[in-house]
């Protein structure tokens, strides 16, 4: 049986395989690379914008080799945020990278932990952290001036006082009266009892009148004085009456030395109770005075912790202030960067799109297609045909065929 085999193939229209070689040769090409002056291929070149990754460039040297970087307008080589200089590149895109803190935000960093110090050998950086408690300084002024206060407080009402419990705990001792009742102040809490204060009687020696004393000498001399004078004129009286030296006399003279010494202990004694009241009065004007100026020195430690808290409240105020300029800047930077680096992606990118954009083309393309059809039968075995003819004659002989042996007999006279 004879059969037929057909072939076939779709051949484009030869100006569109022309465009679809044109269109593959730019995207990728290989070439062999002959030497001119023994016409031996030495190698092969690659062209064709797809032969290299789009995203890496081509760096650009100077005529001696060395790398040619970016300047500025006066010619200063541009360094990046890492302090490495930026070499020219022809093409490709820039890494990603994230903008790293700006000079606002290292400066507002740097008023909390304070410039760092560097290590010459490991390179390691180590802060102060000064800014972190500046209010120290002024709490330990106004913690000076609170003793301070408290000192004064004290020379004016006093140490409170206590005594130890049977468990040893330091317990308050309180003002009772004669009942033994605790005495309670306006707001009707027991007032504790002090020692040592200016408004203590045991206090009371140092305002008492030094010259009290001179003053009773004085008063008691000029008192023994007028004395003097007035027993002259009882003596005197008694002369004149003829009882001088009489019971009389006697009795007149020792009334009037009564009374003298009844007129010197009273003036004594209120000299000394007046001086007695005057001194308790300057010491309770005193423990009165040193109190307020207590409470007054006390309220300026006050003021001055306060002092201490307003500065860092300020100094933090300064460094969000700071930082937060420096996040806009970081966040400027950080947006100039991207957009430039997406305008470099749509370089690099561009001749992909533009090669999808020419295969789009070709595909809507009108034009015709030919078709090539081959048909064929294959030929008869010469050779085949021959042993076929061969066995077919043999068989009708009855010779077992071409290769056969004929019939066999049994000449051994056995069955």
């Amino acid at each position: 049986m004879v059969d037929t085999v057909q072939k076939s193939m779709t051949l484009l229209p030869q100006y569109q395989e022309d465009f679809l070689k044109n269109l593959l040769a730019n995207v990728f090409q290989t070439e062999d690379v002959i030497d001119p002056d023994t016409g031996k291929v030495t190698g092969t070149k690659i062209s064709g914008f797809a032969s290299q990754n789009p995203l890496l460039g081509t760096p650009v040297f100077n005529e001696d080799g060395t790398p040619m970087y970016q300047k500025d307008e006066e010619g200063n080589i541009q360094y990046d945020q890492y302090g490495d200089p930026i070499q020219v590149f022809e093409g490709g895109v820039a890494a990603p990278d994230i903008i790293r803190f700006t000079d606002p935000q290292i400066k507002a960093m740097e008023l909390l932990t304070g410039a760092p110090t560097i290590d010459p050998v490991t390179g390691e950086k180590t802060y102060d952290y000064s800014g972190i408690g500046a209010y120290k300084d002024q709490l330990n002024k106004a913690k000076g001036t609170l003793d301070l206060g408290q000192q004064a407080y004290q020379m004016g009402i006093g140490t409170p006082m206590f005594t130890t419990d049977a468990e040893g705990n330091q317990v308050p001792i309180y003002k009772t009266d004669a009942q033994g009742n605790q005495i309670l102040d306006a707001e009707g809490n027991p007032i504790q009892e002090m020692q040592g204060g200016f408004a203590d009687p045991s206090q009371i020696d140092k305002f008492y009148n030094p010259f009290i004393e001179k003053v009773l000498d004085t008063t008691m001399a000029e008192l023994d004085r007028q004395g003097d004078i007035a027993k002259i004129g009882e003596r005197a009286k008694a002369i004149q009456s003829g009882a001088f030296g009489g019971s009389r006399a006697q009795v007149a003279e020792s009334e009037l030395q009564r009374n003298l010494a009844d007129i010197k202990a009273k003036t004594g004694a209120d000299i000394r109770a007046k001086a007695f009241d005057n001194a308790l009065n300057y010491g309770q004007k005193a423990a009165q005075l040193f109190g307020q100026l207590g409470q007054g020195i006390g309220s300026l430690g006050v003021q001055q912790g306060a002092l201490g808290q307003a500065a860092q409240e300020s100094l933090a105020k300064d460094v969000n202030a700071l930082f937060n300029v420096g996040a806009l800047e970081q966040a400027q930077l950080q947006s100039e960067f991207d957009v430039a680096r997406a305008g470099q992606l749509e370089d690099a990118y561009e001749p992909f799109g533009r090669f999808a954009y020419m295969r789009d083309i070709l595909t809507g393309l009108p034009g015709g297609q030919s078709t090539l059809g081959v048909t064929g039968a294959p030929k008869a075995n010469p050779i085949g045909n021959i042993f076929s003819v061969a066995n077919t004659l043999s068989a009708g002989g009855g010779g077992g065929g071409l290769f056969g042996l004929g019939s066999l007999a049994n000449t051994s006279g056995s069955g």
